[in-house]
Order: structure tokens, then sequence, then C-alpha cells
């Protein structure tokens, strides 16, 4: 396997890693909206949310050791 096609299996492996944080983020989003403002969000809203911080982690690992950058669609996510 070259270089380039490494590369370029990584660089998708990193937009799944983003598409799945993504999904983490909106089922997190999901599960707030239901619960009333005066109650407390149940526990499965963070680990949601920290599941997405974590894939986001671990993709922009990826990218920074293989010295690329893979867009996100979602850019307003990787702010948080």
């Amino acid at each position: 396997m070259d270089i380039s096609t490494t590369t370029t299996m990584l660089a998708q492996l990193c937009r799944q890693l983003h598409a799945l944080a993504k999904a983490e983020e909106d089922t997190a989003a999901e599960e707030a909206a239901r619960v009333p403002y005066w109650s407390s969000c149940p526990s499965s809203v963070q680990a949601h949310r920290e599941a997405a911080r974590s894939l986001r982690a671990t993709a922009h690992s990826v990218e920074a050791r293989i010295g690329i950058y893979v867009p996100s669609a979602y850019p307003a996510q990787l702010a948080g």
C-alpha cells in the first residue's frame, strides 16, 4: 500500500469519525430537548457529548499525525 492510498484511507476514517461525533451530538440534543428546562438532563446526554468530544479528538490526532486536515461539515461543533 503506497502513502497516497494510506493517506486517503486515513482521511476517510477521519471523515467517518467526524460523522459519528455529529450523530452523538444530535442524539444528545434530542435527549436534552425532551427534558423540561427546570429538570436536570439525564446522564446519557453528557455521555453522548463526551463520546462526540472523544471521537473528534481521535480524528484530530490522526489528522495531525499524518499532516492533513479533513474539513468537517460541522465546523461549529469543532469549537466545542
